[in-house]
Protein backbone atom coordinates (compact mmCIF):
# COMPACT_ATOMS: atom_id res chain seq x y z
CA UNK A 1 0.00 0.00 0.00
CA UNK A 2 1.33 3.40 -1.32
CA UNK A 3 -1.40 5.74 0.77
CA UNK A 4 -4.15 5.94 2.79
CA UNK A 5 -7.38 8.26 2.06
CA UNK A 6 -8.23 10.34 5.41
CA UNK A 7 -11.28 11.69 5.46
CA UNK A 8 -11.38 14.15 8.69
CA UNK A 9 -14.35 16.46 7.95
CA UNK A 10 -17.70 15.44 8.97
CA UNK A 11 -16.21 12.30 9.98
CA UNK A 12 -13.83 13.25 12.93
CA UNK A 13 -14.86 17.33 13.19
CA UNK A 14 -17.51 19.37 11.71
CA UNK A 15 -15.90 22.93 10.30
CA UNK A 16 -19.12 24.24 8.97
CA UNK A 17 -19.99 26.96 11.77
CA UNK A 18 -16.15 28.40 11.16
CA UNK A 19 -16.49 27.93 7.78
CA UNK A 20 -19.40 29.36 7.49
CA UNK A 21 -18.57 32.47 10.01
CA UNK A 22 -15.87 33.38 7.39
CA UNK A 23 -17.31 33.00 4.51
CA UNK A 24 -20.32 35.21 5.72
CA UNK A 25 -17.92 38.20 7.00
CA UNK A 26 -17.00 38.15 3.15
CA UNK A 27 -19.76 38.07 1.63
CA UNK A 28 -21.28 41.00 4.31
CA UNK A 29 -18.28 43.26 2.67
CA UNK A 30 -19.56 42.70 -0.46
CA UNK A 31 -23.37 43.20 0.24
CA UNK A 32 -23.93 39.40 -0.99
CA UNK A 33 -27.04 37.53 1.07
CA UNK A 34 -25.53 35.48 4.04
CA UNK A 35 -25.40 31.63 3.40
CA UNK A 36 -27.30 29.38 6.06
CA UNK A 37 -25.76 26.31 7.70
CA UNK A 38 -28.52 23.94 5.24
CA UNK A 39 -26.54 26.18 2.03
CA UNK A 40 -23.17 25.06 3.04
CA UNK A 41 -23.75 21.10 3.76
CA UNK A 42 -25.66 20.66 0.52
CA UNK A 43 -22.35 21.51 -0.91
CA UNK A 44 -19.92 19.14 1.16
CA UNK A 45 -18.39 16.45 -0.73
CA UNK A 46 -18.13 18.99 -4.31
CA UNK A 47 -14.98 20.90 -5.67
CA UNK A 48 -15.16 24.43 -4.90
CA UNK A 49 -15.92 25.42 -8.62
CA UNK A 50 -18.93 23.83 -8.39
CA UNK A 51 -20.03 24.70 -4.52
CA UNK A 52 -18.95 28.33 -6.48
CA UNK A 53 -21.94 27.46 -9.01
CA UNK A 54 -23.97 25.96 -6.83
CA UNK A 55 -24.10 29.10 -4.06
CA UNK A 56 -23.68 32.01 -6.47
CA UNK A 57 -25.44 30.77 -9.96
CA UNK A 58 -26.42 34.30 -10.84
CA UNK A 59 -22.78 35.61 -10.66
CA UNK A 60 -20.55 35.84 -13.23
CA UNK A 61 -17.76 33.38 -13.89
CA UNK A 62 -14.81 35.59 -13.41
CA UNK A 63 -16.77 37.42 -9.96
CA UNK A 64 -17.77 34.06 -8.58
CA UNK A 65 -14.07 32.64 -9.02
CA UNK A 66 -12.96 35.67 -6.97
CA UNK A 67 -15.41 35.58 -4.38
CA UNK A 68 -14.82 31.86 -3.88
CA UNK A 69 -10.85 32.64 -3.58
CA UNK A 70 -11.29 35.63 -0.69
CA UNK A 71 -13.77 33.19 1.08
CA UNK A 72 -11.22 30.20 1.22
CA UNK A 73 -8.39 32.22 2.20
CA UNK A 74 -10.43 33.65 4.96
CA UNK A 75 -11.98 30.35 5.74
CA UNK A 76 -8.12 28.75 6.24
CA UNK A 77 -7.77 31.81 8.56
CA UNK A 78 -10.61 30.79 10.83
CA UNK A 79 -10.21 27.90 10.85
CA UNK A 80 -6.43 28.08 12.18
CA UNK A 81 -7.24 30.27 14.94
CA UNK A 82 -10.98 28.73 15.93
CA UNK A 83 -10.97 24.88 14.64
CA UNK A 84 -14.19 22.98 14.29
CA UNK A 85 -16.27 20.99 16.82
CA UNK A 86 -15.17 17.71 17.09
CA UNK A 87 -18.21 14.73 16.59
CA UNK A 88 -18.47 11.99 18.64
CA UNK A 89 -18.87 8.29 17.56
CA UNK A 90 -20.24 5.85 19.52
CA UNK A 91 -19.73 2.06 18.36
Amino acid sequence: MDSIIFDLDGTIWDPIDTVLLAWNSILKKHDIAELSRKDLEKTMGLQMDEISRQLFPDMNNTHRQQLIAECSRVENIFLEKQGGKALRRCG
